[in-house]
């Protein structure tokens, strides 16, 4: 075996920022619908542009009582985006439909700097 390099990576340009959204969802008794992809969206001062989605349908299963099929399907949404968010800049996660949280709620937000658990950043 070689111990010389086989590939060199270098930056042609700046990176790009993509934000990908995976939505996973299941119904019983019939597929479920699923959320469109939306071509671009703005969040505060954060776009996104559609670059690509599909869709990953599973196959169906059984319930425990074995007479009721789940089905369930995976879609894939990958945005480009203007710029990455900052560390203490908010956006919108998206809300799941049973429960309560509306989609401009705090809950419904996330803050970048708590996942790092940087004091100075928290609101």
């Amino acid at each position: 075996m070689s111990d010389k390099d086989t590939s060199i990576v270098f930056r042609l340009a700046g990176g790009q920022c993509r934000r990908i959204i995976d939505v996973d969802v299941e119904r019983a008794g019939a597929w479920p619908e699923i959320p469109p992809p939306v071509d671009s969206y703005i969040d505060g001062e954060l776009q996104g542009t559609l670059l690509k989605h599909w869709l990953e349908p599973h196959p169906p299963s059984l319930t425990v009582d074995g007479m009721t099929l789940i089905y369930r399907i995976t879609a894939h949404y990958v945005y480009a985006m203007n710029r990455p968010p900052t560390l203490n800049e908010q956006f919108r996660i998206g809300v799941a439909p049973q429960t309560s949280v509306k989609k401009d709620d705090p809950e419904s937000q996330f803050n970048p700097a708590m996942a790092y658990g940087n004091e100075e950043l928290r609101p």
